[in-house]
């Protein structure tokens, strides 16, 4: 194929950039659905890539498809470092991390090697996504030369610089979206919004049972609350309407208005969905303002009010009417014979527990439980805290799960070649009792030390 750009289009899309106009198409690709479209062109010029970008959104939008690429080339000789700006922008599309990073960089052609000095950082994460090969495999699609691209100069940068570079470099992309999908009615655009807000129900509607104290109830604002409360998982099916929820807070914020009032959000949870809560404060009601942000984190709340999408917060709020604070019936275990835990991790087991020791053993107490061991991974920390702080008529077993060797088969222990030093890092520890009866003796001491080249 050998034809002019502007001839090819000329009845699909008259109006494409000048300086595209007379490429020469020596090549065109398509995929299977006709939707997506890549022109290979040649060029006597250089084309600037804002006009590339144009001629792509311009095709796209008259052919009606998913996207039009133009790739151009150009003759050898074309090359040199200014235009290591435009072949950088188009890069950018292809490798996002690339954005912000070779901004003020100095460039430098030395043979066949291109040296790129880095004035913000990314050294490594440029070098990590192959932008040294992706450039040179551009820079030869284009015009046909190889080079080494030689990347050097500053390598770290913090998070919230990259964070920083990457939005400012989003906010410089051209937006074509606009062109290439029709507009949709305020209507429509609530109704999609407000059901990709619906969290997805993670557990079971039963599990959601939040029992509460009727006499411990306070009213915060407004007054008594009369209806059943539903789940947050049932309650955001029906928006426009006004429900009555009850959840725990475990976030809070107050903002001042401009017009003098405050509004109060409460992002609150039954653990079958979670929801912001929000509440509107004139200013000469200080006592409300002040009632309100005394919640904090972990009070349960009975909520009445309209449930709706919220433009504002893009997200799924109650306008709340009614709040008012009560206290969660704690669990018991009423069965007649009371177990005892034989296995339990606390906040000493890495990765496998979040409760504290101190708060396990308590409520286990509280359930008129006898015992319970203390069983974490490889330490045992947890049981001074157990120790000083055991329940009356209570006792707790210390254990651990320990990480240990065979010690019993002497072939093994004795015999088997192992090619560790004696001069190793090793851990002893050492454990002393009044006996060995573990019915009539007491632990008495736990020791641990580390050594080194004995």
């Amino acid at each position: 194929m050998d034809i002019n750009l502007s001839e090819f289009l000329k009845e699909y899309c008259p109006d494409i950039p000048e300086s595209v106009r007379n490429g020469r198409i020596y090549k065109l690709t398509y995929s299977d659905n006709l939707k997506k479209f890549n022109f290979f062109a040649e060029f006597s010029s250089i084309v600037p890539y804002c006009d590339i970008s144009a001629f792509n959104a311009a095709v796209t939008k008259a052919l009606e498809v998913e996207s039009v690429s133009l790739n151009p080339r150009y003759p050898k000789e074309l090359f040199e470092l200014s235009c290591m700006s435009d072949i950088i922008e188009r890069l950018k599309r292809e490798v996002s991390v690339v954005n912000g990073f070779l901004n003020d960089a100095e460039m430098g052609i030395n043979g066949g090697n291109i040296d790129i000095q880095l004035k913000h950082g990314g050294l490594d994460m440029l070098s990590k996504c192959g932008f040294s090969r992706k450039l040179s495999q551009l820079i030869y699609n284009q015009f046909g030369l190889s080079y080494n691209i030689n990347l050097g100069g500053a390598d770290a940068v913090s998070n919230d610089e990259y964070d920083e570079i990457i939005e400012r470099a989003a906010a410089e992309l051209p937006d074509y979206s606009e062109q290439l999908i029709p507009e949709k009615s305020p209507a429509e655009l609530h109704s999609e919004a407000a059901a990709a807000a619906v969290p997805t129900k993670a557990i079971d509607k039963e599990s959601a049972d939040l029992v509460f104290d009727g006499e411990s109830a306070e009213i915060i604002m407004g007054k008594a609350i009369r209806d059943t409360p539903v789940t947050i998982s049932d309650a955001v099916t029906n928006l426009g309407t006004k429900t009555v929820i009850v959840g725990d807070v475990f976030a809070k914020e107050i903002k001042e208005l401009r017009n003098g009032k405050s509004v109060v959000t409460f992002s609150i949870t039954d653990y079958s969905g979670s929801l912001l809560v929000k509440c509107f404060v004139k200013a000469e009601d200080k006592d409300d303002l002040d009632k309100l942000g005394g919640i904090k984190s972990g009070a349960a709340l009975l909520v009445s009010g309209k449930i709706d999408y919220d433009e504002y917060a893009r997200d799924i709020c109650i306008l709340a009417n009614s709040i008012i604070k009560v206290k969660r019936k704690q669990k018991t275990d009423n069965y007649p014979e009371k177990r005892v835990e034989l296995h339990c991790h606390s906040t000493m087991s890495a990765m496998d527990a979040v409760t504290d020791p101190v708060k396990l053993i308590n409520r286990a107490a509280e359930w008129g439980h006898q015992a319970m061991a203390i069983t974490d991974h490889g330490c045992v920390q947890a049981f001074p805290d157990c120790m000083y702080n055991m329940p009356k008529n209570f006792k707790v077993i210390y254990g651990m799960e320990a990480y240990v060797v065979n010690d019993i088969d002497r072939e093994l222990i004795l015999k088997k070649p192992d090619d560790r030093d004696f001069n190793d890092e090793i851990i002893i520890f050492d454990v002393e009792t009044t006996g060995l009866s573990f019915t009539k003796d007491r632990l008495t001491s736990i020791a641990a030390v580390k050594v080194k080249n004995l």
